[in-house]
């Protein structure tokens, strides 16, 4: 065994040294709080001279006392307190006296001693000690004795009350323990119990902003504010989260007022460990030690078993696979049974859905997870129903197949998006309904993947099954409508419209559709001359519409010009003349109804002998100086008819060009930045770049910091490509974002937004690329090395055959095995 080191034993002071070195010596110890050497210093030189070094030595005995009372070590505290005493000292000793009876959990004594030290007003100078005083006279829970100390009786009185108050509080009389401090006034010392008083049945009463708000407001130093916190974390406030979210003694008592003592030890625990990233750690701290975790049942373990098992989902890459592998590596021992096991296939199956893992993977999971479940929990058709429609819209969701070496090939592709897995959706919608044939969610999912492959023969016939079955859907009518208009049957798609809309009126989709069936079906009988079957067709679109609306397809002016037109293919003018009047009548925007009217005439095909009075007055409208206003309207009306037309005749790209020509000539006068919104939409849906630059470069030099202006910009200079757009640029464009927020553009932030994303999305890709291409350059080298030694093999073996040469033995172990490598 080693030897015992001797201990060196501190030396006191030097009796022989000169009183400059131990006054400095004492002064330092001070100022360093090191009270015990300060006192042995001072005792030398109070030797010396009493008088003057007395205070100080006083004040190192009070220092020292503090520093033992705040180590817990209050037996040698109150020696030195005693030895105070024999100093002749008064001050502070009252104060100590009652900081160790206060410290040692005696209230009673402690209480007592605050009443003398508060009738001896003068020694206390800090408002702190005062207010611990204060709040001791509550803590012993005993009424106080006014007879023993009259001269405090207002202070006791309001300590009494507040302790009845509390007491009320815990019995749950919440009114009389209100009513019990209405004597407690705002410049009471005891005004910040009242506030507690009210916070704890604010909280009790599920008050929660008004429990916060009155924490809150409790000095720092007070009791009550100590009291308060682990309410104030339990509130969940981001402040109080944030504030005592590492305090293990605040998670304690929290546990005790949520009347969950059984968890005084495990939480704080659990919280470190997940706070110092071992999230595995924590999760199986808590399973060791809190029976029945996880739990499905509500209550507090279920709010700690969703937590630990929906925490994956926000965690960094790498914790997250090690976190789902622990998970696991638990079922797949075999250490998971009951609830625990269900809850951890279904995060394992939904974080297999988050990072794409392939889709037989997945399947399998849920699989599983719906056997176990039926272990446990008998037969749940409905949950089955529920897991299998999940899968089937997981697996029919559309996705972008990126061409190859994505993304040199173009940023914002245009391709269209496919069906990731049609066959295991299929087979998942299928099983659903196998299990539920009524199940109506699976029957409208399996509908929208026959849309989505267009697949036209099933989709009429799944409209009929789901009609037959839900004959008061509104949605699916609307479907089977559209469906049977596509198909030019309009009567029939008439039926469902008008079925859904007598189900809901305020649904101007469905109105819509209805309307626009009405017409089509109105315009082949009037092509063939049947007034009786497209008039009472007419007068239901009517019937639907609205008589104040500017929408060419509800508005009632518009409806009326378009039966004007049908009746003017039929020759019936007079006709056709009274409808145009009631249109006018209710047509508010002229040249924008002017246009209407003749593009529709000119689409209907109505004879040149009516139309020519109307394209002389849109000739007019045409000429002249060019108004924003005007030029708006033409370009409405020409853009509807371009999305409402399938084809489009050739006569309509000469209209195209001359309200192009409007809008361009518009662009040399004076408009609004809202104006020139609108002519650089329509540019860009037209394909007229140099009509939208235009009106962009006008607009930027109108307002340099328009958002809308320089995202546009901002698009036609990048163009597709945005895998090469650099820092700087994206940079730029994160600048737009924010001037987009500042004007709280509700339209254009999520283009914005979703534009960064792509951009940073193809910036990682790139930065593959990068990175494959040094892979690719060193295994370039590898393999020319690997050539060259081989060659100088081959050499080598060559002049090895050659007669009279002597062969030499050369060992290349590096060439060797580039050789194999090679090979």
């Amino acid at each position: 065994m080693g030897k015992r080191k001797k201990r060196k034993r501190q030396k006191g002071p030097n009796k022989t040294a000169p009183i400059e070195v131990l006054e400095k010596k004492a002064s330092d110890a001070l100022q360093a709080r090191k009270y015990r050497q300060a006192r042995d210093y001072l005792k030398e030189l109070c030797k010396r001279d009493r008088e003057k070094y007395l205070p100080e030595l006083i004040a190192a005995h009070e220092g020292l006392a503090l520093q033992m009372i705040n180590e817990g070590r209050f037996s040698d505290a109150k020696q030195v307190v005693d030895h105070l005493t024999d100093l002749g000292a008064t001050g502070k000793k009252g104060w100590l006296e009652f900081i160790v009876s206060f410290k040692q959990g005696d209230f009673v004594k402690a209480a007592c001693a605050a009443l003398r030290l508060l009738e001896e007003d003068d020694n206390i100078t800090e408002s702190g000690e005062k207010l611990l005083m204060y709040d001791s006279l509550v803590l012993p829970f005993e009424a106080l004795d006014i007879a023993k100390t009259p001269k405090q009786f207002s202070i006791i009185r309001e300590a009494n009350q507040v302790q009845a108050a509390l007491k009320l509080v815990s019995e749950e009389k919440y009114e009389e323990a209100m009513a019990c401090l209405r004597a407690v006034s705002l410049s009471s010392p005891f005004s910040h119990w009242k506030l507690f008083v009210k916070g704890l049945i604010a909280f009790y009463k599920m008050e929660e902003q008004k429990a916060q708000k009155a924490f809150s407001k409790l000095p720092d130093e007070s009791i009550p504010a100590k009291a308060a916190e682990p309410y104030m974390l339990l509130l969940g406030s981001r402040e109080g989260l944030k504030k005592y979210q590492k305090r293990a003694d605040v998670l304690g008592l929290a546990c005790w007022v949520a009347a969950r003592k059984d968890l005084e030890s495990v939480l704080p625990r659990a919280e470190y460990l997940w706070g110092v990233g071992r999230f595995r750690d924590s999760y199986a701290h808590v399973r060791r030690n809190i029976e029945g975790f996880p739990s499905e049942d509500q209550g507090i373990i279920q709010g700690l078993s969703d937590f630990y098992l929906n925490a994956v989902f926000q965690m960094k890459e790498r914790d997250a696979d090690r976190y789902i592998d622990f998970l696991d590596k638990m079922v797949a021992r075999g250490k998971t049974d009951g609830a625990e096991k269900l809850m951890i296939l279904r995060t394992i199956g939904l974080w297999l859905e988050d990072v794409g893992a392939d889709d037989p993977m997945v399947l399998g999971v849920w699989k599983e997870f719906l056997r176990w479940h039926r272990e446990v929990h008998g037969e749940n058709r409905d949950l089955q129903a529920l897991v299998c429609v999940h899968l089937g819209d997981l697996f029919s969701r559309e996705v972008i197949r990126h061409p190859p070496f994505f993304p040199f090939s173009g940023g914002a592709t245009s391709r269209r998006p496919v069906v990731h897995n049609e066959r295991l959706a299929q087979y998942c919608y299928d099983t659903c309904l196998e299990i539920d044939p009524t199940n109506k969610q699976a029957h409208f999912s399996l509908l929208a993947l026959y849309e989505k492959t267009g697949q036209k023969s099933k989709i009429n016939k799944k409209l009929d099954e789901i009609i037959e079955l839900f004959p008061e859907d509104k949605d699916t009518l609307y479907k089977a409508g559209l469906r049977c208009v596509d198909r030019k049957a309009f009567i029939k798609g008439m039926k469902y419209l008008e079925w859904a809309a007598k189900l809901d009126l305020l649904d101007m989709r469905v109105r819509e559709a209805l309307i626009v069936c009405c017409i089509k079906a109105a315009l082949e009988y009037a092509k063939r001359s049947k007034v009786e079957q497209y008039r009472p067709l007419l007068s239901k679109a009517l019937e639907y519409g609205e008589s104040d609306s500017d929408d060419f397809n509800l508005g009632h002016a518009y409806l009326y010009a378009r039966w004007a037109t049908f009746e003017l293919l039929n020759n019936n003018v007079t006709d056709a003349e009274q409808l145009l009047d009631k249109a006018s009548e209710l047509g508010r925007h002229e040249p924008r109804f002017l246009y209407f009217k003749f593009l529709v005439g000119r689409l209907y095909q109505v004879p040149s002998k009516y139309m020519s009075s109307i394209e002389k007055r849109v000739k007019k409208e045409f000429s002249g100086r060019a108004s924003p206003e005007k030029a708006i309207a033409f370009a409405d009306v020409i853009s509807y008819f371009q999305r409402a037309s399938r084809t489009i005749p050739k006569w309509f790209k000469e209209e195209q060009r001359r309200v192009n020509r409007y809008i361009r000539k518009t662009a040399k006068g004076e408009f609004s930045q809202a104006q020139a919104r609108v002519f650089v939409e329509y540019a860009l849906q037209n394909t007229d770049e140099d009509l939208a630059w235009s009106y962009i470069n006008k607009a930027l030099e109108q307002n340099p910091d328009d958002p809308y202006f320089l995202f546009v910009r901002f698009q036609l200079e990048v163009g597709s490509f945005y895998g090469f757009v650099d820092e700087e640029e994206l940079d730029e464009l994160k600048r737009i974002l924010s001037l987009a927020q500042k004007q709280r553009d509700q339209e254009l932030i999520p283009r914005i937004r979703k534009t960064i994303e792509e951009i940073e999305k193809m910036g990682s890709v790139r930065d593959i690329f990068d990175n494959h291409d040094e892979e690719l350059d060193e295994e370039e080298e590898d393999l020319d090395e690997a050539v060259d030694i081989f060659v100088e093999n081959l050499l080598r073996e060559a002049n090895k055959k050659r007669p009279g040469r002597q062969r030499k033995k050369r060992n290349s172990p590096s060439g060797a095995t580039q050789l194999n490598l090679f090979d």
